[in-house]
Parts: structure tokens; sequence; C-alpha cells
């Protein structure tokens, strides 16, 4: 039987959560039914970027396909894609991410693919564009979803949110969990004096901090404002703030540091791949995006059994329930964050059972690669014997 064809287009392949769902699923699929591929752009092949190079996964790279836009390059991206796609003729396009998916999926449309799914790891309704923007995008969106068989949402919310802005039917809308990885968290190499003594971290200091890429709608600035508040209390005087990850706004979050006076307090820990050992000195980790798909770092720190302090926001309360598997708080409200904060700083119990509580949700089997690709699969069969039953699929696009 021949094997089904199956073309992931992701805009980036780095070490964000969108790349390492999209990675898993292609590294999960079942070999003997299905044949998968990667296109992405903006691939540096640095030590920041995804692995690839010890696995079988064919990766096709167009550069020009960037986050930003850019007329030029992303008509120049569309041809491209449209022309590969035509090239290697898959039953199924699975687009991810809100560029690749946009122009992913109308190349696919228009090179003929019998079935094109979208994840969007997210969505840009609010907390990245200006208001006008934002209702140009919700538009394109809308009308894309029309060459859509099926969205897939990371969590039931994010699948109420698409519903809200009436980008499609609920029947289009599918939510599907991004699946971790478990055994990169059981296995740590070295232990939390070690690697405080390595960063320059008293021993006795408590460890905060949150792991993401350095732009304005994962809320560094008010982790920060936050963060003053904190040490402004003569119990917490040394309490250390650890920002992992790089990007833009780096810069801008320096110049904040020092006109709030918490020089001493934070440590940029730029792009890390130990990752694991830095959430182990963790008591707390923090993330305080304006929006945020699931936040499958989130799962990360609580599957090591830290305690949480997250926005309420996007798919956020699908993961923590407040006061249940961690603490909510109001977006952009750094004083509430602060409060939160400093309400588990001064109650290790509270710190403690929360902590536990998160640990028992992150091990769920819901929340697994495995199950994941699992469920990815489901809807592939699923789309194929509705195809099938229009007399719309073929297994080759002709």
């Amino acid at each position: 039987m021949e094997k089904i064809k199956v073309i992931h287009i992701i805009t980036r392949l780095d070490k964000g959560g969108a790349a390492e769902n999209t990675l898993l699923t292609v590294k999960g699929l079942n070999g003997d039914r299905y044949e998968a591929k990667i296109i992405a752009g903006c691939f540096r092949r640095d030590k920041e970027d995804l692995k690839v190079a010890n696995t079988k996964i064919e990766v096709i790279l167009i550069p020009e396909m960037r986050r930003v836009i850019n007329p030029f390059l992303d008509i120049l991206t569309f041809f491209k894609l449209y022309l590969m796609i035509k090239r290697e003729r898959p039953q199924i396009v699975h687009t991810h991410t809100s560029k690749a998916g946009f122009l992913g999926r109308w190349a696919a449309k228009l090179a003929d693919v019998p079935i094109i799914i979208h994840t969007p790891h997210g969505h840009i309704f609010y907390g990245y564009f200006h208001w006008l923007i934002t209702r140009f995008f919700i538009f394109l969106e809308r009308i894309t979803s029309l060459i859509t068989d099926y969205i897939v949402t990371l969590t039931k919310r994010g699948r109420k949110e698409h519903l809200r802005y009436r980008i499609g039917p609920p029947c289009k809308f599918i939510p599907i969990h991004s699946g971790i990885e478990r055994k990169r968290f059981e296995e740590i190499r070295a232990n939390r004096e070690e690697k405080k003594r390595e960063l320059g971290i008293p021993l006795e200091a408590k460890v905060l901090g949150t792991i993401g890429r350095l732009e304005p709608i994962k809320g560094h600035l008010y982790l920060l404002k936050a963060a003053k508040l904190i040490v402004e209390n003569p119990r917490f005087q040394e309490t250390r703030f650890l920002l992992v990850g790089r990007g833009p706004l780096r810069k801008k979050l320096e110049r904040e540091i020092s006109l709030l006076g918490i020089r001493k307090n934070v440590q940029f820990l730029g792009f890390r791949e130990d990752i694991s050992e830095i959430l182990n000195i963790f008591d707390i980790f923090v993330l305080p995006s304006l929006n945020e798909g699931m936040g499958r770092v989130l799962l990360e720190a609580m599957l090591m059994g830290k305690p949480v302090v997250a926005s309420n926001v996007g798919g956020i309360p699908d993961i923590v329930k407040d006061e249940e598997t961690g603490l909510l708080v109001p977006c952009k409200d750094f004083k509430a964050l602060s409060e939160r904060i400093i309400e588990l700083l001064k109650n290790p119990e509270k710190a403690k059972f929360l902590g536990r509580k998160g640990k028992e949700k992150a091990e769920g089997e819901e929340f697994t690669a495995a199950i994941m690709v699992k469920r990815i699969e489901e809807l592939y069969e699923r789309a194929i014997n509705e195809k099938i039953s229009s007399g719309n699929f073929c297994n080759s696009i002709t």
C-alpha cells in the first residue's frame, strides 16, 4: 500500500514550542502509513535551532519565509511553496503558526492538495498588534479557514476563542494538547547547589524566572515591575530573577532593569541547552504572557514539581487551575503578579502543594508526545475517510 505523503510547513524551526510540537509530530508519525517532510524558513542551523541532523526527517528550506511581514519575500515564499508542493504531491499539507499557515494553506489549495490542516499554536486575536491590524488578520483567518479542512487548537479554550472571533464553524476545530517528551526532565545532570554556583547565585537566595523569547507578547516587562515590588520587601531582597531566552527586547529590558534599580537581582541567561537543570533551581516559575496558545513550558515546569504563577490568558487556564495546580493573575497586572508570588514565598507549604498538584497534572497521559501524535493521526484518518467518501481523495495529486 502506498504511503500517505504529509508535508508540514512552519515559519521557524527554532527552539520554540510550535517547532518542538511539529518536530515531535513528524518524528512520531507511523512510518508504515505516512511519509512526512517539513518545509521551514529562517533555519539558521546554529545551536539555537532544533536538531534534526541525527533524525531521518527531511527538511526543505525556504530562507525567504520569515515572521516579519515583507511583501516581496512573502510573495516569493508563496510561489516557492506552491512549486515545492506541486513537486512533492502530498495528500496532506499541515501548516503551523500564522505566516506559514496563511501562505502554506493557499499554496496547497492552488496546488490541489486534497487535505489541508492548520495548527495556529495560539492566535493573534489580541496582544500582538494595533486593533486595526488585528481586525485585518482576523479577516484573513476567516477567509483562509474556508479552504481548511481542520484547525487544531492546543486547548479547548483556544477552540472557544476561535469560535468567539467567528474564524469558522465548530466542526472545524479539534483541540489536541501539545505533547512533551518527559525523559529530558527526568534526567537532571546537575544538582541545585552546583547549578547555583555555576550561575553565581547565592545558595540561600530564592530563584524565580521565566523561559521564552524576549518579545513583548511574553510580558517580561511586567515580571520586572513585579520583581521591583518583591525585592522592596526586606525578606526577599536577595531574590534572583532569571530570564531564559533571547530576542529583540533584550536591550529595552536591560534599560528597564537599570531604571527599576534591580540589576543585581536579574540575570539574562540567553539561549540554553540545559533547560531542565535551569528549571531545577527555580523555586517558582512565572509566565506573564499577554497571549499564549497553551504554554508548554508551563507543563515542563510543572512536570518538575515547580509551583507556577501565570497570566489568565489564552489556553493557560486549561493547564493552570487557579489555587489547584498553580496561581493565575490578570494580564499586565504586575501588582497582582507580585502579590501572588510573595504569597508563595511566604507560604512554602502552599508552594509545595501547588507544585505537587501541578506535577500530577503534567504527568497525565493527555500531555505526552505519544498521545498528541496518536490524536493527530486519528485526525488525518478522519479527514482521509471523509475525502474518500466524497470522492475527492486519491493517492497522488494529478
